[in-house]
């Protein structure tokens, strides 16, 4: 049961994370066009890059889990 505790509050952390700082850029990109300082396209192209930059963050929780989920696996069979 603690495995699962870790395992939910780690995700949500790391999904927290990667969330607001995809909205983070994404504000950013908002006040860029409304005042002119980026062009559509680039913005657009920006917007759809965001979320995979944060792809080895959210990799690395799915990873770390399964990491844990092993290891407490391992502790029951010895």
């Amino acid at each position: 049961m603690g495995v699962l505790k870790i395992t939910f509050l780690s995700a949500l952390a790391l999904e927290l994370i990667a969330t607001m700082s995809t909205a983070v850029v994404a504000v950013e990109i908002g006040i860029r066009l409304l005042y002119g300082k980026i062009a559509f396209e680039q913005a657009f192209f920006v917007l759809l890059l965001a979320p995979e930059f944060y792809q080895p963050l959210r990799l690395l929780g799915t990873r770390f889990h399964s990491a844990m989920a092993g290891a407490e696996a391992g502790k029951r069979n010895i």
